[in-house]
């Protein structure tokens, strides 16, 4: 696991990593496509509006977003393992990031709460919308950097437990 940090702020600085790398303005969201002219799973630096959340949806300025091997399988055209599916949309299916804007009709959610998701493509990217059922409040503690490694692994382990090990109360796997 990796984790690639996005829109945080620099040390010093009140600007997103966005915005003092490549100029952008705050309207703009720096997104990181697959390429569809190359065949090799290519990536390319897109720039457009920010997005608007939707019904139900928050958009969040992403603080890291995780890279896992489902996303390299992806970028290349195979089919993810666990889904047999190719890839549809922008690469990235985790992250963790601040809500800046709210959706209509939407509780339980603030603007300035750190949230991860896991599940919703497009995580390489400075804003992102998301669902708000996809949207985890993190604890206090927990950074964004943590959670977008641990959103995709943790799944990973609850079902390695659930699935394949037989644990009890006081019983160990290893």
């Amino acid at each position: 696991m990796v984790v690639v940090r996005g829109a945080a702020p620099r040390e010093g600085s009140q600007r997103p990593l966005s915005t003092a790398r490549h100029g952008t303005s705050s309207m703009q969201r720096d997104a990181i496509e697959v390429d569809p002219d190359r065949p090799d799973g290519a990536l390319r630096l897109v720039r457009g509006a920010l997005p608007e959340p939707g019904q139900g949806e928050v958009l969040v300025r992403v603080i890291a977003a995780g890279v896992s091997f489902a996303d390299v399988l992806a970028a290349r055209g195979q089919p993810v393992a666990q889904t047999g599916r190719r890839w549809e949309g922008a690469p990235g299916i985790e992250g963790a990031g601040v809500v800046q804007s709210l959706g209509s009709e939407l509780e339980g959610l603030e603007v300035g709460m750190p949230v991860g998701w896991l599940g919703v493509s497009g995580s390489y990217a400075s804003h992102l919308c998301i669902p708000v059922e996809a949207a985890v409040p993190l604890p206090t503690g927990v950074s964004c950097e943590v959670a977008a490694a641990a959103m995709l692994h943790g799944l990973y382990a609850r079902c390695l437990v659930d699935e394949l090990v037989d644990l009890t109360v006081g019983g160990t796997a290893l």
